[in-house]
């Protein structure tokens, strides 16, 4: 339902999911289905005059956040938030960061269990610096992500898992 279109503003953001189609009304909402401002993560709610629910906002599932020019960025899925010390983490941040790396060429992170946080994140990597270690890209990390998104545990993996499809199995990472 939205478009992409960083190439009309000089722009380029690959994690953009554009603006809103003509005819789509898109609002950011909180767990309460109340609109958070602008810059602020909520779930995508859709409403548009083709929907087969007429008249009502439509969750869908997505996380996502607008800027100041109106363009849209997907965050991950409310479903895999994760609260850790009360704070709202999303895996797809850190993922996203890990990505920054110059040696990491995968990256995915899910929710564990912490008896101190509640939960934390968990994170998996695929590396091309064999000499690359947990201690080191942890602290490569601690200037790049607020401490709430640190990860409790990396694993270093070979190559993720795949699907039949040829897309990683996330669901096999534990």
């Amino acid at each position: 339902m939205l478009h992409s279109n960083t190439h009309c503003t000089g722009v380029s953001s690959p994690q953009t999911i554009g603006k809103p189609l003509k005819g789509v009304q898109v609002r950011i909402c909180d767990s309460q289905g109340n609109q958070v401002p602008t810059g602020k993560t909520g779930e995508l709610c859709i409403k548009c005059s083709w929907s087969v629910q007429k008249g009502g906002w439509i969750p869908t599932g997505d996380l996502c956040y607008k800027d100041e020019q109106g363009y849209y960025f997907l965050m991950g899925r409310a479903d895999k938030m994760i609260v850790s010390g009360g704070e709202n983490v999303y895996p797809c941040e850190l993922e996203n960061i890990l990505l920054k790396h110059p040696s990491i060429i995968e990256a995915a992170a899910i929710g564990v269990s912490d008896p101190d946080f509640g939960q934390r994140l968990k994170a998996f990597v695929v590396s091309t610096d064999s000499t690359l270690n947990e201690p080191g890209l942890q602290e490569w990390l601690s200037g790049r992500c607020a401490r709430y998104q640190m990860p409790r545990k990396i694993v270093f993996l070979p190559s993720f898992p795949q699907l039949p499809n040829g897309k990683p199995d996330l669901s096999a990472l534990t």
